[in-house]
């Protein structure tokens, strides 16, 4: 099948339209909007944008935007988004006045230069063994590996968001993680995957709250020598850690199964068709209180590269996976990463698994975190995945 050339692939569907239909404009009917019957030469007026929010067919879609807006305003501890120190507060970023003042008049409250923002990369490896460890360790907890994998992120940010590294460790944070989802498992079969098009979205977890420094409590765990207060402590940081990942797994299975995967790209469209969303953004970034930080952390996982499956060929009945290894060229390690320099999240971290090992990218913004607590926190993230992997019980 290698020498078959591969077939020409479709024109990429947009997520809005794979979703949405054929046209994504919030003035559609319901069933325009949902079984992709509308036509394309149908125009939105600002009459119909403005009504159609509050239309019966958008129900759900008013819901899931109310619900968002309270859960950001009513939230017994305010997620944090920066490490807490003189510079950045309390960490919160402004909290809610920050978005609130862009929107109603067009800039934040105080801005700076972002020119000199970048990614800070760090890469690191988990040995097949612990990563083969850490599969079955999720699946005896009944929950899939990328929920770990956010559990890890969150008990990592616990070192790293108190100003205060002597501190008792008495305080409490919830941290809000945006965890990337293939959106083709709720986009129906309008791309079942033969096309070039991105079809990836995102969803936030509300984790917490997390008392500071659990993340170094369960890399100590196997470092003391046994005893009656070591075994209390252990206990309580993995029973910590596997609420967070059980967590993680309960509001991604809520989202799925509620449609709310659906609304958001409906409430992002409406977005689009109204306002300037780019602009935005683009305040957000220059924002003296948020730094540009929407997220305490980033998770994607992209699964295993040899479970993926390889373009379609000409004269082949059948797609086979994706092959580390086809003659004299081995793939060895694989390293995925978004850039959050500008806007996005603090710590954001990407896996991918090639040959059983997985590849880990963790890439926050400089000069907001430092070169040297980027590699602290990549240390601290593998050695969490290597604890949880190994530790009994």
């Amino acid at each position: 099948g290698v020498g078959n050339p591969a077939m020409i692939q479709p024109v990429p569907k947009c997520l809005e339209e794979s979703i949405l239909g054929g046209h994504s404009s919030p003035s559609l009917s319901e069933e325009d909007a949902v079984h992709g019957t509308a036509s394309p030469s149908k125009r939105t007026t600002l009459s119909s944008l403005l009504k159609s929010p509050f239309s019966s067919s958008f129900k759900d879609l008013r819901e899931y935007a109310f619900g968002k807006a309270k859960e950001a305003i009513t939230a017994e501890t305010p997620p944090v988004f920066l490490p807490e120190s003189p510079k950045h507060g309390d960490g919160t970023g402004g909290g809610i006045l920050t978005p609130t003042s862009i929107i109603l008049s067009g800039s934040p409250w105080g801005t700076e230069n972002i020119s000199d923002r970048r990614s800070c990369v760090q890469y690191r490896i988990l040995p097949p063994e612990i990563t083969a460890a850490l599969i079955k360790k999720s699946k005896a907890r009944r929950v899939p590996i990328s929920m770990t994998l956010a559990a890890a992120v969150a008990a990592a940010c616990t070192d790293f968001f108190n100003e205060n590294e002597m501190d008792d460790g008495n305080k409490s944070r919830t941290y809000k993680l945006l965890q990337s989802l293939d959106t083709r498992r709720f986009s129906g079969a309008t791309d079942p995957g033969d096309t070039l098009s991105c079809q990836a979205g995102s969803m936030d977890l509300l984790v917490g709250p997390l008392p500071d420094f659990l993340g170094r409590k369960i890399r100590s765990i196997g470092k003391k020598e046994g005893g009656e207060t070591n075994a209390k402590e252990k206990e309580e940081a993995m029973d910590d850690f596997w609420k967070v990942a059980k967590q993680s797994y309960e509001q991604t299975a809520s989202y799925l199964k509620w449609g709310d995967a659906i609304e958001a790209v409906r409430l992002f469209d409406l977005g689009m068709n109204v306002c300037d969303i780019g602009r935005l953004v683009d305040s957000y970034a220059t924002s003296s209180a948020s730094k540009g930080r929407a997220w305490s952390a980033g998770i994607t996982n992209v699964g295993e590269y040899e479970r993926q499956r390889v373009v379609p060929r000409q004269g082949v009945s059948e797609r086979g996976n994706l092959q580390a290894k086809r003659g004299d060229y081995e793939i060895e390690e694989i390293y995925y990463a978004t850039s959050h320099a500008r806007v996005g999240c603090t710590f954001p971290v990407g896996c991918i698994t090639v040959k059983g090992k997985m590849s880990c990218t963790i890439n926050p913004p400089w000069p907001l975190i430092s070169e040297e607590r980027s590699k602290t926190f990549a240390d601290a993230f593998v050695e969490i995945l290597k604890v949880v992997a190994t530790e009994q019980g």
